[in-house]
C-alpha cells in the first residue's frame, strides 16, 4: 500500500516550478520509486495485491490544485501500469482515491468555523459538487476501503479505482 501526497494550492499561472515539481515528486515519485523496488519481488511470489491511494482530484478537476491533481492522476496512469505489468504473474494493482476526508491536510483547506459544512454543501462558484451523502469521510473508511481490496474477499478484482467520496464526482 502506497499513500504519499503533498497538496500545494495556487492558480496554474501563480504556482511556482518548484510546488510543481515537489507535488510530483511525492506523489508520482514516491510510487514510482516503490514499484521499481517492488516489483521484482511480486513477480517472484508469483501473487499479492498492491493498493494506492490517489485521489477524487484525479477525475475532478478542482480551481487551485492543478498540480495535486495533475500529479494524482498521473499516479493513477502509473498504478494501472504496474498493474498491467504484473498481472501475469497473480498481482492485482488497484488504487482508492478518497474524496474529502477528515485528514490534516483536508483540514489546511478549512479557513472557516463552518468550513466542514460548507465542503459538504459545495462551492458552485467553483464548480465543486457537495457531497450527496451529507458527510465527509473519516480516515477509518479510506482504511477499510483498502483492507478490502488487499484481501482475499476481493480476489478477482484488479485494475480498479475505487473512489470514495460520497458521491461528490457521481462516478466521474
Amino acid at each position: 500500500m502506497n499513500a504519499a501526497g503533498i497538496l500545494r494550492m495556487g492558480a496554474t499561472d501563480q504556482l511556482s516550478a518548484e510546488d510543481w515539481q515537489q507535488t510530483f515528486a511525492v506523489n508520482v515519485g514516491g510510487a514510482f520509486n516503490l514499484f521499481q523496488q517492488t516489483m521484482a519481488q511480486f513477480r517472484r511470489q508469483r501473487g499479492g495485491a498492491i493498493v494506492t491511494v490517489a485521489s477524487d482530484a484525479a477525475h475532478t478537476p478542482r480551481i487551485g490544485m492543478s498540480a495535486y491533481g495533475a500529479s494524482k492522476a498521473a499516479l493513477k496512469s502509473l498504478a494501472l501500469t504496474v498493474g498491467l505489468e504484473l498481472a501475469g504473474s497473480g498481482v492485482r494493482c488497484n488504487l482508492v482515491s478518497p474524496g474529502s476526508t477528515d485528514t490534516d491536510m483536508q483540514r489546511t483547506l478549512w479557513v472557516s468555523d463552518d468550513a466542514e459544512q460548507q465542503r459538504i454543501r459545495g462551492f458552485g462558484e467553483q464548480f465543486k459538487l457537495g457531497i450527496p451523502l451529507g458527510k465527509i469521510a473519516r480516515p477509518q473508511e479510506i482504511a477499510n476501503t483498502i483492507l478490502f481490496l488487499a484481501s482475499s474477499h476481493a480476489s478477482h478484482i484488479t485494475l480498479q479505482d475505487i473512489v470514495v467520496d460520497g458521491g461528490s464526482t457521481l462516478g466521474a
